[in-house]
């Protein structure tokens, strides 16, 4: 669970640094660690993630959820700070929208086949 844990703040946290970089391209700090190589790491803790999810030992619909709401809250508060995408990510933008919805009813299935598991 506690690896699991690590996995799962690292994944958020190069997440963050590529929305971050995505809004705010100028920042020096981006110009030291490459997008390629961010993006690259992103790709093969998810792999990760996706091959240890069977030892998991807590709700996956939870985490689901909190970083559904950390993205998106991530988002507001760059814009709210002046930031503007470069690729188009937006509150206005239909496609975040259908990726949160898909991302709840995920959740939603998630968390009703964990129910009928126990049943």
């Amino acid at each position: 669970m506690k690896k699991q844990s690590i996995l799962y703040g690292v994944i958020l946290f190069v997440f963050t640094l590529l929305i971050i970089n995505d809004f705010f391209p100028k920042m020096s700090f981006f110009n030291i660690l490459p997008k390629w190589a961010m993006i690259l790491c992103l790709v093969f803790l998810i792999v990760v993630a996706g091959i240890t999810e069977k030892y998991m030992d807590h709700p996956v619909h939870i985490s689901g959820i909190f970083i559904t709401l950390y993205l998106l809250s991530l988002i507001i508060v760059l814009t709210l700070l002046g930031g503007k995408s470069v690729v188009g990510i937006t509150l206005k933008s239909p496609i975040l929208w259908i990726v949160v919805l898909i991302s709840i009813v995920e959740a939603k299935r998630s968390k009703e086949k964990r129910v009928a598991a126990k049943e």
